[in-house]
């Protein structure tokens, strides 16, 4: 992808070595009449090994485990982090969805909406797998891992335009809501071919309190970033659309405690406030990302 964005992370992440890093070889070409880049087809040379003397894992494990280790991976561009869906955990509905469009036989838009909201789903499935198989974490924290990456997947759909005036909130309320149920949810799209993980009402709440307080926050500063609109989302708001996140939560089943809504929307605008903005401390958002 691009200029071999992922081959190296995910050949380090496996456990390879990297001999001679990605290089641009002679061989790229402009193709301006390709059918889906439409724009250069490039050519690379990467030089990598197995270290000598290391044991291979078993395939599974070393799979995930790459799988979780290259999506923890710091990316120059936050919003290209992997994330892409495993085959194996592919939703029944998309594949009937994919049968049914190549005979012509959809045509609603509400069923296409429906079935571009699994596909995100499927990413945050792909997602809590790695971090329960590859990982060993516990079913509350891959809960929260694929929440916030089914809100990337979300959110990066939205990422080619400014959003109208008045509208700049509509992509932090949406990836917070979809961060919200993927969270508070024991069942995803994709989890039909995995093993049931249960976890219990409380935990599904914070699981959605974490990762709604870093999506919004992370959309509300991307939104200011990208479209140089300081102020189009304040803190207040912020702190609303996280507190609406929440309760969203709450009608999927997560025990949501008394307060909980108000106190995550507060933190969150309190976030906003601090690190949105000229010449504000964004070197520390991981940092207040903790805090939150």
């Amino acid at each position: 992808l691009g200029d071999a964005l992922y081959d190296e992370n995910v050949l380090r992440s496996l456990g390879f070595d990297i001999i001679a890093p990605p290089m641009r070889n002679s061989a790229a070409a402009f193709v301006a009449e390709h059918p889906t880049s439409g724009w250069c087809q490039w050519a690379y040379t990467m030089v990598f090994q197995w270290p000598a003397g290391k044991e291979v894992p078993i395939l599974n494990e070393w799979t995930w485990g790459g799988y979780y280790r290259a999506r923890r991976a710091k990316m120059e561009l936050p919003r290209f982090r992997f994330r892409p869906p495993a085959p194996e955990l592919k939703p029944e509905a998309l594949l009937n969805f994919q049968r049914r469009l190549s005979q012509g036989e959809v045509q609603d838009e509400s069923e296409q909406e429906a079935v571009e909201i699994i596909g995100m789903e499927w990413v945050g499935a792909t997602t809590r797998a790695a971090w329960l198989s590859g990982g060993g974490k516990a079913p509350v924290v891959a809960a929260a891992a694929a929440a916030v990456a089914s809100a990337e997947e979300f959110a990066d759909r939205t990422r080619s335009r400014p959003l109208p005036h008045g509208q700049e909130h509509v992509v932090a309320a949406g990836a917070s809501e979809l961060a919200a149920k993927v969270a508070a949810s024991d069942t995803l799209a994709g989890d039909n071919v995995l093993a049931s993980i249960s976890s219990s009402r409380e935990q599904r709440a914070a699981a959605a309190a974490v990762a709604i307080a870093v999506v919004v926050v992370f959309e509300a500063l991307a939104q200011e970033a990208l479209w140089a609109r300081r102020g189009s989302l304040t803190p207040e708001l912020v702190g609303h659309l996280a507190a609406a996140a929440l309760q969203c939560a709450e009608r999927e089943g997560a025990a949501v405690p008394p307060g909980a809504a108000s106190a995550v929307g507060q933190r969150c605008a309190d976030a906003v406030s601090f690190l949105a903005g000229p010449n504000r401390p964004l070197g520390r958002l991981t940092e207040e990302f903790l805090k939150l």
